[in-house]
């Protein structure tokens, strides 16, 4: 029983599948076992775990980003625990609080998102207030940003009916902000785009040959985690073209996974796409282990202490290891992949035995390997590599891809690739 932060009150949480837990919700409260809960939700992939069925308004909201304060009344799964059902409908709410998607996302599976208080007193606004109820753990974060409850509405025929007013009205500003000194640039193989800075980082063609050497291996593959993501060029190809129904893209950089966060609510991918601002040292607080068909990473180019450091932070953090060595990258997709999950990964060429070696003490072994040449001409200076956790496959090594022509044009296969066809 945990009492936590929300985008409105603290709540009162315990897994939708834990009876004794559901229990001592309604003895906290001092609550009639008929007076439902509502189911909390980290990402809107997690609708189907609660609801039959999303309405098209609800499939709207979902895919451009659900507001904060806000709570739908969907259809019930049946098997759905029965405090969260009445008139067999649901009250479902996707937050936006940063602790509460990190405790979900760590239960894995929804939670309850009632208020954490006693029937007919005010709710928790502090730690120290929800510490006051009889529960195992009280996440602090701060003060509450309301003291009114979520918007409560349903979906008909004639649009939202609102069945409770709360912080979030319709006739709010839906537009998203503006990034300043950022612009959009199309991502080559989809219909698509990410912000990007004027100054600064921008994404390379190793994003676009990792994704198109990807997508060949994860048929059946439902959940991936984008670990370094930075603008979600990754992601953004994955979601359009994978048929995934979840990727958590790991930024550090918060300007980076805002600008990102903005471009997958723009572009309706927000109810596949999940943009997480965290640092991989720390990733036991936001990451579940042994969850994750996919990983994906594209990590920093220089090891650390070698290569020219751009003086710009953004360059630097995206190309050298300063911030976050190849190991901790090969660490994490260890722990966060299910058995048998795929790593598919790109590195310099010089890096191959360091990495190889690395993986064998982790039980990563290479299913999949493809060199990378800027030109016939020259060798190797990229390789592309599909590793799977705790099973040993037969190695697989395709057919080298130049990139340019001798005349410095691109080869008839990288064309191919820009145009969206696989390697």
């Amino acid at each position: 029983m945990v009492a936590f932060p929300t985008e409105t009150v603290y709540g009162l949480g315990a897994s939708l599948r834990s009876v004794e837990g559901l229990k001592r919700i309604y003895e906290i409260k001092g609550r009639k076992w008929d007076a439902p809960l509502i189911a909390l939700l980290d990402h809107a992939a997690r609708l189907p775990d609660v609801v039959r069925e999303v309405p098209a308004l609800a499939q709207e909201l979902a895919a451009h980003g659900w507001p904060g304060g806000f709570t739908a009344v969907l259809p019930a799964r049946a098997d759905l625990p029965a405090p969260f059902i009445k008139d067999d409908g649901c009250a479902v709410r996707i937050t936006p609080n940063r602790a509460a998607q990190n405790l979900i996302r760590l239960v894995d599976e929804p939670i309850s998102g009632t208020s954490a208080n006693r029937t007919g007193e005010a709710p928790a606004m502090s730690a120290i207030e929800a510490a006051r109820l009889e529960v195992d753990m009280v996440l602090d974060g701060g003060p509450s940003p309301s003291t009114v409850p979520s918007t409560l509405a349903r979906p008909g025929s004639a649009g939202w009916e609102i069945l409770r007013q709360g912080p979030y009205t319709f006739e709010e500003d839906a537009h998203l902000p503006v990034v300043d000194g950022w612009a959009a640039t199309t991502i080559p193989t989809i219909d698509g785009w990410v912000l990007q800075p004027q100054k600064g980082y921008r994404f390379s063609v190793d994003s676009i040959l990792l994704a198109s050497f990807t997508l060949p291996m994860i048929q059946g593959m439902e959940r991936a985690a984008d670990l370094g993501s930075g603008t979600g060029v990754l992601s953004m190809i994955l979601a359009k073209r994978a048929g995934l129904s979840r990727i958590d893209a790991v930024e550090v950089m918060p300007e980076y996974h805002e600008a990102m966060t903005v471009a997958v609510q723009r572009q309706g991918l927000a109810n596949i796409i999940d943009p997480i601002c965290g640092d991989l040292c720390r990733s036991k607080q936001f990451l579940p282990g042994n969850a994750y068909d996919l990983v994906i990473v594209n990590p920093p180019y220089y090891k650390s202490g070698s290569g020219k450091i751009s003086p710009r932070r953004s360059k630097a953090t995206a190309n050298s290891e300063e911030v976050a060595p190849l190991g901790l990258f090969l660490e994490e997709s260890k722990r966060i992949l299910r058995q048998g999950g795929l790593l598919s990964i790109i590195i310099p060429e010089n890096r191959m035995q360091e990495t190889l070696s690395l993986c064998s003490t982790l039980s990563l072994h290479l299913a999949y390997l493809q060199p990378i040449y800027p030109s016939s001409r020259k060798g190797a200076n990229r390789l592309l590599m599909g590793l799977v956790k705790n099973r040993t496959p037969a190695l697989k090594i395709l057919q080298p891809l130049h990139i340019f022509t001798q005349r410095a044009a691109y080869t008839s296969q990288m064309q191919r690739i820009l145009k969206g066809a696989p390697l």
